[in-house]
């Protein structure tokens, strides 16, 4: 596919002689001034790998032009080789230091013109390559450190950092094969470059594992309402195919509330996202949101079935490790419709709040606790035994069992 170059230049003749020079090794767009070229960049920027720039012009000369130009942080990988006929090392000092990658004196030389477009892209590509991921396109692991590191140092401003890991995905390559799971990381990309437009910074971590900076992020809830964006639209995204597909969870921590150091915010982030599997995937999680529950369901090791009446959870305990499943998929598959619960998924917890709100929020005793309630047709009592939680009144669920309907 060839390179598309927008050329910039407001006298016809001069535009006719750099379009017979590009035109059998490129494609070309092409405005007479500064103001039509930022047009043209506006819906074209992700096409154009390159701009010949004239520096005198009406309308908006091409210094005027760099200014804007710099301003849009989407552009700055296009360079751009401006053009003039004033013989003056001022003028190409001036032309460098406004954001001009070279310049070209008029008149043409169309052999020296297709020599330094093509010298120019080369080593763009090659400057690319050492910072993106292969696969995806995004920043790699070294080019997000420096990212971030930059922020950190030159700005004051709040941010965040989303740890974004795509759930099952081994599962995804091993029933589909790799084909399919690197159309999944694409796709996946794609989407959060949608969702985080503008000036955040989205990377590849490896594998599966995705980072996000969300840059100058003045309220904690707006990086939530962005991570939930993106499992929502990935997970749409996903119902097309059939069987088994991936979700994701993502941890965020909020700078510099949750720390003040590169190193601080990346481990909190990747602790929530920790949190964010363990409260059942597919979900964003901030840093230390959860753990709480997390640490009081690890308590009751041994004890397979707990209610939290004043939460309005369940929890099914793990008898050796302590970490929290549902217990089997009979008992599941009676409160599918009253909970949220996804068949297949292992999930951590789940919420039973329209089974729970059939249980007195104060427990008093234990006849109290032995409420009955209805799924579809089908009635179950569900009965328990009173125990202590802290200052929660808690119950240890017994049983489930399904009655006649009167």
């Amino acid at each position: 596919m060839k390179d598309t170059i927008l050329i910039v230049e407001d006298v016809d003749v001069n535009r006719k002689i750099l379009i017979e020079c590009l035109t059998n090794k490129y494609n070309y767009l092409q405005a007479s001034n500064g103001k039509e070229a930022l047009d043209i960049l506006e819906d074209n920027y992700q096409d154009i790998h390159a701009i010949l720039l004239d520096i005198v012009m009406p309308v908006m000369d091409g210094y005027e032009f760099l200014e804007q130009f710099k301003k849009i942080k989407e552009y700055q990988e296009i360079p751009v080789i401006a053009m003039t006929g004033i013989e003056s090392k001022h003028v190409e000092e001036r032309i460098i230091e406004a954001g001009a990658i070279d310049f070209l004196e008029k008149p043409y030389n169309p052999a020296i013109i297709r020599n330094r477009l093509k010298n120019t892209l080369e080593l763009t590509r090659a400057i690319r390559a050492g910072r993106t991921d292969g696969l995806t396109g995004l920043l790699n692991r070294a080019a997000f450190r420096h990212e971030i590191e930059t922020y950190l140092i030159e700005s004051k401003k709040p941010a965040a950092l989303m740890i974004i890991d795509i759930d099952n995905f081994k599962r995804v390559n091993d029933v589909y094969g790799h084909f399919f799971g690197d159309k999944v990381l694409i796709e996946f990309a794609n989407i959060m470059l949608d969702e985080c437009h503008g000036e955040h910074a989205i990377g590849r971590l490896g594998g599966d594992e995705f980072i996000v900076l969300l840059k100058n992020i003045e309220y904690k809830e707006k990086a939530k309402e962005i991570a939930d964006g993106i499992i929502r639209t990935f997970n749409k995204s996903m119902s097309q195919y059939e069987g088994e597909v991936p979700s994701c969870s993502i941890g965020i921590s909020y700078y510099p509330e949750h720390g003040t150091s590169r190193s601080e915010i990346y481990l909190h982030a990747d602790e929530a996202l920790y949190n964010a599997k363990r409260l059942g995937k597919s979900k964003s999680c901030f840093y230390l949101e959860g753990q709480e529950i997390l640490s009081r369901c690890e308590s009751f090791v041994g004890k397979e079935w707990i209610l939290d009446a004043l939460n309005a959870y369940i929890y099914i305990s793990d008898m050796e490790t302590g970490y929290i499943y549902y217990a089997n998929k009979k008992i599941a598959s009676i409160i599918r419709d009253k909970a949220e619960f996804v068949e297949g998924d292992i999930a951590t917890y789940f919420r039973l709040q329209s089974v729970i709100n059939k249980i007195n929020k104060e427990i008093r005793d234990k006849e109290e606790l032995n409420k009955e309630f209805f799924v579809g047709d089908k009635k179950y009592i569900l009965l328990a035994s009173r125990t202590h939680w802290g200052v929660s009144n808690c119950a240890k669920v017994q049983a489930i069992i399904e009655v006649e309907r009167e």
